[in-house]
């Protein structure tokens, strides 16, 4: 499949996750959550908002297996994640904007667990592309506003496969825990 650019590609991965039952759309943002997790999770401030951040992964990844309690509180998980001191990261550079990202997209797939909303799903795969987005401007030096170039870079390239390869694996009816594999 070639995506031509990143709107492009955000119109198709609306459509694949709209096609998904909610159950495979929250396995999605959970993996999505996963690899965020696995890059950037030593970035956060503390350790305190790394085990908030490894509660609210489990929490969703247990929501996925519908291994969870349904009367377990959202919303305790999220006030942990809200009580963390986003102000201790440094939001400008990829490292910063990176935890940051795994906390939106936690919070994203927290919600997803609850609303099955396509929306929130969407938003979780958009977590990794700033990141990348980020690395790209910020790291590597390149200009990004032209939504036409920077989307066939080998770094934004490599998550939009992955993510295309996911959305067809779930589409497969397999929503069983993947690997989380690698991200900027």
């Amino acid at each position: 499949m070639t995506i031509d650019s990143f709107p492009a590609y955000l119109a198709t991965l609306e459509r694949a996750i709209e096609r998904l039952p909610p159950a495979a759309r929250l396995a999605f943002g959970a993996w999505c959550a996963r690899r965020l997790f696995a890059a950037h999770a030593d970035d956060l401030p503390d350790a305190a908002a790394r085990t908030a951040a490894a509660e609210a992964l489990t929490f969703v990844e247990r929501r996925t297996a519908a291994d969870t309690d349904e009367a377990a509180s959202i919303d305790a998980v999220l006030l942990r994640l809200q009580t963390i001191d986003v102000d201790e990261i440094d939001a400008v550079t990829s490292s910063g904007t990176g935890a940051l990202k795994l906390l939106e997209c936690l919070e994203d797939a927290l919600v997803l667990s609850e609303n099955g909303d396509t929306a929130f799903a969407v938003a979780c795969a958009q977590c990794p592309i700033d990141v990348i987005d980020v690395v790209m401007t910020d790291d590597l030096g390149l200009d990004t506003r032209d939504p036409t170039t920077h989307i066939h870079h080998p770094l934004l390239s490599a998550e939009i496969e992955a993510q295309i390869a996911e959305l067809e694996r779930l589409q497969r009816g397999n929503s069983s825990p993947r690997p989380a594999g690698t991200i900027t």
